[in-house]
């Protein structure tokens, strides 16, 4: 438990603004996933209701499970100062890719460039801001 409550503080040398999304993402994200597991739990997707059967049965389950992972993965390592960690969350950005190409999405050139423009935004973030850079070299 010692090594979880260092990784935690290790967040307040972080920028203020990282350091309230990284704990977001080190407890919203194991919290989310604990609850997709529960059976019973309703989902709003795009505006849509879902139950818990379609969730799981559409594939949208599976989607959620790999993006709360990254950002799970992703906030707690950067937590512990592992340089890898960035990359999960350039990553959640990749998923946008599962709806195109099951065919759900009308335009999917819209959908890509958002993804693309989100994902180059969190990569210049993560790893060109001196303080970030700062706070994983001071490790």
């Amino acid at each position: 438990m010692s090594r979880l409550t260092a990784y935690w503080r290790n967040t307040e040398q972080m920028p203020i603004i990282l350091c309230v999304a990284c704990r977001g993402g080190m407890l919203a994200g194991p919290l989310l996933l604990v609850m997709l597991a529960i059976p019973g739990v309703d989902w709003r997707v795009d505006g849509r209701s879902m139950s818990y059967g379609e969730v799981w049965n559409s594939g949208v389950g599976l989607v959620m499970v790999v993006f709360l992972g990254l950002v799970t993965v992703g906030s707690w390592g950067m937590a512990a100062r592992r340089p890898w960690s960035r990359w999960a969350l350039v990553l959640t950005q990749v998923l946008v890719i599962v709806p195109i190409v099951a065919g759900e999405v009308d335009q999917p050139w819209v959908l890509l460039v958002q993804a693309g423009v989100a994902a180059l935004i969190i990569y210049a973030v993560l790893f060109h801001l001196p303080s970030i850079r700062t706070y994983f070299e001071s490790g």
